[in-house]
């Protein structure tokens, strides 16, 4: 509804569902990712290796291709442009100067691009090492559309995150409460439990 005159956006951020992905043919993205795949949707994809191929074609026209390289099942395997930027973030240290990752830099843990650290997680509002994943995939896609880092790091640093994934509310008794509503699948409660 918005692809029209009146919204002259100059940028789309799209987050797309298995669903979607499997009929859509004609997106040209300026860069792309697969956070995760998890056994999810399989009532209607029947098995794993099916949902992670339909959640691949996101990568088919994409300039930039961003995948976990901590669940292989997330790297592109076949119809992607052989002209698209390939790189990779994980909770480890970037292998790669155009990777993104977690190194130790003055007795801290810092986000990182290739060998340059740009944030120490301790500075991120939301907690969790789920949260450094998404962290450095935000990161990644933003300086592909030209964001600068200043900026980049002033929103992981304000961002509280959404409402009911992982959401602090209060402690009592010395016990943190936390809404986790929206952890409706495996891969959710898995992320939230770690």
């Amino acid at each position: 509804d918005m692809l029209d005159d009146k919204h002259p956006y100059d940028l789309w951020v799209l987050e797309l569902s298995s669903y979607q992905l499997e009929l859509t043919s004609s997106l040209k993205l300026c860069a792309s990712t697969i956070l995760n795949i998890s056994p999810d949707h399989l009532e209607r994809h029947k098995t794993l290796e099916d949902y992670a191929a339909a959640k691949q074609r996101i990568y088919r026209q994409s300039d930039y291709i961003l995948f976990n390289r901590d669940e292989a099942i997330t790297a592109p395997v076949s119809d992607h442009p052989q002209t698209s930027t390939v790189a990779s973030f994980a909770l480890n240290t970037p292998p790669t100067a155009q990777d993104w990752g977690i190194i130790e830099h003055s007795g801290r843990t810092w986000l990182a691009h290739g060998t340059s650290p740009f944030m120490d997680v301790a500075q991120l509002k939301v907690k969790g090492r789920h949260y450094w994943l998404n962290a450095l995939a935000a990161s990644a896609l933003a300086r592909q559309v030209d964001i600068p880092m200043e900026c980049i790091i002033e929103v992981l640093q304000t961002y509280p995150g959404l409402a009911h994934r992982t959401e602090w509310l209060r402690q009592l008794n010395g016990v943190d409460w936390v809404n986790d509503s929206k952890g409706t699948n495996i891969g959710a409660t898995q992320a939230a439990l770690e």
